[in-house]
C-alpha cells in the first residue's frame, strides 16, 4: 500500500518535486511553515511536567502554612478573647443612645374632627375574605 501511494505521489509530481515560486499560495504555506512551533523533546516536556509538578507542592505548602498559621490564632487564648470583644462591641447602641437631634420638639399636627375615629371598612371585608380563603385552602388538607 506505500508504495503504491509513493508511486502515486511521484508520479503527479507531488513529491520530490520543487515548489514553483510562483504559485499564489506558495507564500502562505512558507508562512505556514515559519508559525508551525516544533514539539518539544522528551527531555523538555519531563522538564515542563516538573515545574508544574513543583509549582503545585509549593501551592500545597502555601494552603498547608496559611492553615496553620490560622489554627495558631485560633488556639491563642489572648487572641481568643481579643476576637470575642470585636464581636461583642459591633452590636452595641451605646453610640446611637447617647445621640441627639438638634431641632427642639415636634407639635402634633393630626386634627380629629368631631373627635372620632370612623372604622375602616373596607379593610374589615378584606379580613373576612383572608378568612374565607385560609379555610378554603385547610380544607384542601383535610
Amino acid at each position: 500500500m506505500k508504495m503504491l501511494l509513493m508511486k502515486y505521489l511521484r508520479d503527479n509530481g507531488l513529491i520530490d518535486a520543487e515548489p514553483d515560486i510562483n504559485d499564489p499560495y506558495y507564500d502562505d504555506w512558507v508562512q505556514f511553515q515559519l508559525n508551525q512551533k516544533p514539539e518539544p523533546s522528551e527531555e523538555e516536556a519531563e522538564k515542563e511536567k516538573q515545574a508544574e509538578e513543583e509549582a503545585e507542592q509549593e501551592l500545597k505548602i502555601e494552603k498547608a502554612l496559611a492553615v496553620v498559621g490560622a489554627a495558631e490564632q485560633i488556639g491563642d487564648p489572648t487572641k481568643q478573647l481579643l476576637m470575642m470583644s470585636q464581636m461583642m462591641s459591633v452590636g452595641t447602641l451605646d453610640v446611637y443612645y447617647g445621640a441627639t437631634i438638634n431641632g427642639g420638639t415636634y407639635e402634633d399636627t393630626v386634627q380629629l374632627k368631631d373627635g372620632i375615629i370612623v372604622d375602616n371598612f373596607k379593610a374589615l371585608r378584606n379580613l373576612a375574605q383572608d378568612k374565607a380563603h385560609r379555610a378554603m385552602v385547610r380544607s384542601q388538607y383535610e
